[in-house]
């Protein structure tokens, strides 16, 4: 009850100012028919993780690749993975959708 504490700190003008502006015409797409993606997203949904100690594992991960798209989702003991060859990849990425969004 009666200690001190201290706690270290930066000042705010220590860290560098991040810039993230994607021109519309340069962004990452896909096309994917709703279906499809709800279909998918069914598939992988029951291995989402509701543990907030790995938020990586609360969400779902898009692997956008030339073979197509897939979608994995994990909860540490069980892994759920889909492909889908038919979706139309313009440049390989790869992203994790929190499951709140998805």
């Amino acid at each position: 009850k009666n200690g001190n504490s201290t706690i270290p700190t930066f000042s705010a003008e220590e860290f560098p100012k991040l810039e993230v502006t994607i021109p519309d015409d340069e962004a990452d797409s896909f096309d994917i028919p709703s279906a499809k993606l709800l279909d998918a997203l069914d598939c992988v949904s029951s291995a989402i993780a509701n543990d907030p100690i790995r938020p990586a594992l609360c969400g779902v991960l898009f692997d956008a690749a030339k073979n197509g798209l897939t979608l994995v989702a994990t909860d540490a003991n069980r892994l759920m993975i889909i492909t889908n060859p038919d979706v139309s990849i313009k440049e390989e990425n790869c992203f994790i959708i929190n499951s709140r969004a998805a």
